[in-house]
């Protein structure tokens, strides 16, 4: 296990964003600049809610270098736990869809009841078009594939954060 550790810490030096949990530890190159161009400010906190440790840091890091700060839960009550403590502060959640005890789509329909405004940003291993079919009627605010690209991240930020009511 420390190697894995050391191979993510130099992974994250290096701008890649490891497969973790999605067959593997290749590494798909992601754009070392942080992205500067954007018209959505970089501020608030960001909810990453993920069952696997090395996605929770990867996507908090990524997170930080957008100049963000980030709070991680591991599943669903987790996320609405923190969620509730923090939630004058957090102006988005990145949501796993597939975590054990509660998965993405409960969690996120107990954030809407506590908050119908609540920005939410799923995440899956399966494709966009898998997960619409697989979880067809999930009202969040975007979806993004893992792994993602900081840049991809960046975009579909964007659109969430924009994505104001």
């Amino acid at each position: 296990m420390p190697n894995e550790t050391r191979q993510t810490d130099n992974a994250l030096a290096e701008g890649t964003c490891p497969r973790a949990g999605l067959g593997g530890t290749a590494a798909s190159r992601v754009s070392p600049a942080i992205p500067r161009v954007g018209r959505v400010k970089r501020s608030g906190t960001i909810l990453v809610v993920d069952d696997e440790q090395v996605v929770r840091d990867v996507c908090s890091a990524l997170l930080r270098a957008l100049e963000f700060d980030v709070l991680t839960a591991t599943d669903g009550y987790e996320c609405l736990a923190v969620y509730q403590e923090h939630r004058d502060k957090i102006v988005a959640v990145l949501l796993d869809i597939t975590m054990p005890r509660m998965d993405g789509t409960q969690a996120l329909q107990e954030l809407k009841r506590i908050n119908p405004e609540v920005r939410v940003l799923m995440t899956s291993g399966y494709s966009e078009v898998d997960a619409l079919d697989r979880y067809a009627g999930i009202p969040s605010n975007g979806f993004i594939e893992k792994p993602f690209r900081l840049d991809t991240l960046w975009s579909k930020l964007q659109a969430v954060l924009e994505d104001e009511a």
